[in-house]
């Protein structure tokens, strides 16, 4: 049955991160299959640089394309630079979300 892995950045397991995704303790992993079905495959730390004031470091999006490698779509709050070179640049298709709850995005 063909699926679609989705990541999502969230710091409580329960809402994404209103920041950029990146900035995110860890990444929510799902899986969607195509008859609707959703499942919850795993949490994975963020083990990217920690940085407060500078977004687009290609060292943290390497970092964090690791993390969720295996991933089709990720799911972020807010767009960032890296938000764009990824979608121009690599097989992750990036989506901004105006929705904060997991379980909502999720339906």
């Amino acid at each position: 049955m063909k699926k679609l892995r989705i990541a999502l950045g969230s710091n409580d397991g329960e809402n994404i991160i209103p920041s950029h995704m990146g900035m995110a303790r860890d990444f929510y992993i799902y899986d969607l299959f195509e008859n609707g079905n959703l499942n919850f495959i795993e949490k994975r730390k963020n083990t990217s640089p920690e940085t407060e004031d500078k977004h687009g470091l290609p060292e943290k999006m390497k970092v964090c394309m690791k993390i969720f490698k295996d991933a089709d779509i990720i799911i972020g709050r807010k767009m960032s630079p890296n938000f764009v070179k990824i979608a121009a640049n690599t097989k992750f298709q990036p989506v901004v979300m105006e929705i904060d709850r997991i379980s909502e995005i999720m339906k």
